[in-house]
């Protein structure tokens, strides 16, 4: 994850990591973030094994220190969660096509929709 973000790791390299949350909601496993150094007493009692830091802030879990806080911890964020690909649907057997309506092949159409005839 250091590599992916450009950041400089400070802990254990094998640390396995499962996931990637925000402070609020980060679990045993899951790597965090801060986003100040004045923050770290928010680290306290945290269950995350791992936390992106600001360069140059010290803290006592593994950490990777980055330019970019955010940046970084949204391109962990999407190697743990990527972006759902979308394909589309085509014409749902619910829907009510006119057999005279024009479609492009690009067109999805939901269940329950009507299309008319072409005009």
């Amino acid at each position: 994850l250091a590599l992916l973000v450009g950041g400089q790791l400070r802990g254990d390299a094998a640390l396995v990591l499962r996931g990637a949350s925000p402070l609020s909601t980060a679990a045993a496993g899951d790597i965090t973030l801060l986003d100040s150094a004045q923050r770290i007493k928010k680290l306290v009692g945290t269950p995350a094994a791992a936390v992106v830091v600001p360069k140059g802030t010290v803290v006592e879990l593994p950490a990777i220190e980055v330019d970019d806080v955010h940046g970084a911890f949204t391109k962990i964020v999407n190697c743990f969660r990527p972006p759902r690909v979308r394909t589309r649907g085509g014409i749902s057997p619910l829907a009510v096509v006119s057999p005279s309506a024009r479609i492009a092949a690009d067109v999805e159409i939901g269940p329950h929709a009507v299309v008319g005839d072409a005009s």
